[in-house]
């Protein structure tokens, strides 16, 4: 597995549209229509839809 990313701002608005607190999440993988992110502290993976933009 490659090392974690820091989020960068568009990618930080996509994570939080999902209603995951963007400290707590890493990327992982960024493919065409998805992103790979990791917890920071459990470890556990999600693949999210990088497309989805409803904001908080």
């Amino acid at each position: 597995m490659k090392q974690p990313k820091r989020l960068t701002r568009e990618q930080k608005r996509c994570v939080s549209a999902h209603y995951l607190n963007v400290k707590d999440w890493m990327l992982v993988e960024e493919t065409e229509f998805y992103y790979k992110i990791i917890h920071k502290k459990t470890g556990t993976m999600k693949s999210i839809d990088k497309f989805r933009r409803r904001l908080r």
